[in-house]
């Protein structure tokens, strides 16, 4: 059964990529270094969205992963809650970045086991250079891309390759999810709460409770 169901959604694959006028075998276009990756379709730009089929190059997934968490652009991602009212109005928490969506609400997302993971000197703060460190541990063949499996490889079941091992261990995690904010005289419709992580005895849902290895 599980084998009848991946030949049919390998049929379906096949065809999409037909339609684009790729080649199963083809390699797939790599994104370029310093550059958006081409697949994104979220307008936070989320490297989420590159799926399978498309190896990326490191350097545009730390582009993208500091222009969605680096909020005061300083190069340093912050693990720490900003202390303060003033502080916490003016500095914004990244750990975790905000999106809203078409129907006015906003979801919240992090990243926390890679930040944890990637934090190397353990004083709550990746660098660049932490973060590119951290991410190239997964680039077994040393040529500054996460490589992905082509529709072929995929069909005839070869193993997860570097992209998808990645994105297996450190895939973007829904917070929560805010409702819009309500309009004079306009009813506003609550969506059902998403999954939200382990809250601290402060009240504050953080990312890091506990502590990564």
């Amino acid at each position: 059964m599980r084998t009848f169901a991946r030949v049919v959604v390998a049929a379906s694959a096949l065809a999409v990529v037909a339609a684009c006028g790729q080649s199963p075998s083809a390699t797939p276009a790599v994104t370029a270094p310093g550059a958006r990756p081409a697949a994104v379709q979220a307008p936070s730009g989320e490297v989420q969205a590159q799926g399978m089929f498309r190896p990326t190059h490191i350097e545009a997934l730390l582009n993208e992963i500091f222009d969605n968490y680096d909020h005061n652009r300083n190069g340093v991602i912050e693990l720490e809650k900003p202390d303060g009212f003033w502080r916490g109005i003016f500095h914004r928490d990244e750990r975790f970045r905000r999106d809203g969506g078409a129907s006015g609400g906003t979801t919240v997302y992090t990243l926390r086991d890679l930040f944890y993971h990637a934090d190397r000197d353990q004083d709550m703060k990746v660098t660049r250079s932490e973060m590119d460190g951290h991410i190239r541990t997964f680039d077994v063949n040393a040529n500054g891309i996460l490589d992905a499996r082509t529709v072929w490889q995929w069909i005839i079941l070869r193993p997860n390759q570097e992209y998808e091992r990645f994105m297996a261990r450190y895939r973007e995690q829904v917070v929560r999810t805010e409702p819009p904010a309500a309009q004079p005289g306009k009813p506003v419709a609550t969506p059902a709460p998403a999954p939200v992580p382990s809250v601290a005895p402060s009240g504050d849902p953080t990312i890091g409770l506990p502590r990564q290895p």
